[in-house]
């Protein structure tokens, strides 16, 4: 069995035009107020009742994009080679991009050996490149990219990018098509030119190899995003949470939400990151391992008032006040937010036990980094952040 048989990648995915991807708890914050917990809201309640708009978000390292500049010129490189203005970050062979990847850090230890690494994958993903594709530029994150990074015991084979093991069957195709590759590849997005993509803030559209007649091989395994969970496999929709969080936006409590994140008030205190703080908090629980939870109201102030958060004693004066002017809807904000990341995580845990199932026989000791769903609410991600964004002791 061919690998592109094993991987089948052939359902649509939606796009839309929203270059960030949301956690849809910060969505409260990035849009003060209401209208942000509701979209956030109703975008988890679409990707629960439709799935077949999510994808798997892999934890894959490093970042490549890649293609035929014309039926000529292929190139390799990455997102600040493709933008590049003080060097030529669009190698056009081998040898051209292991001198970028060397040349950025030339006195980094084991430089060299990483930028032959990175140069060995230039000629494993021409070789699967259509010239049909010219003009479009791929983006994709390399799994593994040497076999030494593969780990093969007596039954499994498997790798790790970053800090998801994703372990295969050998007893199954595609886990013996990967104990005898050279390299591994997720694809998951497209430009429509190079120029396209040189644009920092761009995005790629969401797309799947079979859509562009990429297939792997012997040599490169090349994985897309879907979750291949069956169209009529349903999620459990956890009505009863869904209602009660909208009950609580449309509280009397949370009805001052808004007024307490306007720009103009927030503004006049010379608070105007209010917002940005509460997403700060965020990060620096999820740093130490930690979820939001009922006592983030507290901790939050806590926070605030430590070192940690880097605010100063006139702002830190200021935001306290605030917060004090309006508590039942600085309280009520915080039992929005930690509702709307239980729904998410309740999602998530979902996706993960469904995907696998599936016949292509990927298995993760806690789950997949997370999934991005396209919905008509805008893109969010469910990811589970104090995995996957605490830091090492």
């Amino acid at each position: 069995m061919k690998i592109n048989e094993v991987v089948n990648f052939n359902k649509p995915l939606l796009t839309e035009t929203k270059v960030r991807i949301d956690h849809p708890e910060d969505i409260i914050f990035d849009e003060n107020g209401l209208a942000g917990a509701e979209r956030a809201l109703n975008a988890i309640e679409h990707a629960a009742s439709d799935h077949s708009s999510t994808t798997i978000k892999w934890d894959g390292s490093p970042a490549v994009i890649f293609g035929w500049l014309d039926k000529n010129n292929f190139i390799v490189t990455d997102k600040a080679g493709i933008g590049a203005k003080k060097y030529d970050g669009r190698p056009t062979t081998a040898d051209a991009l292991s001198a970028m990847i060397y040349n950025r850090k030339p006195d980094q230890p084991g430089r060299a050996e990483y930028a032959a690494k990175f140069a060995a994958v230039y000629d494993l993903l021409k070789k699967i490149t259509p010239k049909s594709t010219a003009g479009k530029m791929f983006q994709g994150d390399m799994l593994w990219m040497t076999p030494s990074e593969l780990q093969v015991t007596d039954n499994s084979v498997s790798f790790k990018p970053n800090k998801i093991n994703y372990s295969f069957d050998i007893a199954q195709d595609l886990g013996r098509t990967i104990k005898k590759s050279q390299a591994g590849l997720v694809i998951h997005g497209v430009y429509d030119s190079a120029e396209a993509a040189a644009d920092a803030a761009a995005e790629p559209t969401p797309t799947t190899p079979s859509q562009n007649k990429i297939q792997g091989n012997s040599q490169l395994v090349v994985f897309g995003p879907e979750t291949e969970i069956p169209v009529e496999t349903k999620l459990k929709k956890p009505k009863a949470e869904i209602e009660s969080l909208r009950n609580l936006i449309k509280s009397p409590a949370a009805a001052k939400i808004n007024t307490m994140f306007d720009p103009y008030n927030i503004g006049s205190l010379k608070i105007t990151n209010f917002p940005d703080l509460f997403k700060s908090f965020i990060n620096f629980k999820a740093g130490s391992g930690q979820h939001i939870d009922n006592n983030a109201a507290k901790e939050f102030i806590e926070w605030i008032k430590s070192p940690a958060s880097k605010v100063t004693a006139n702002k830190q004066e200021n935001i306290l006040a605030h917060i004090t002017k309006y508590k039942a809807a600085y309280d009520t904000a915080w039992k929005i937010v930690s509702a709307i990341s239980n729904l998410k995580h309740d999602i998530k845990d979902q996706f993960d036990r469904l995907v696998a199932k599936q016949a292509s026989g990927i298995q993760t000791a806690n789950g997949h980094e997370g999934y991005v769903a396209a919905t008509p609410y805008g893109k969010i991600k469910f990811v589970n952040r104090p995995e996957f964004m605490k830091k090492a002791v």
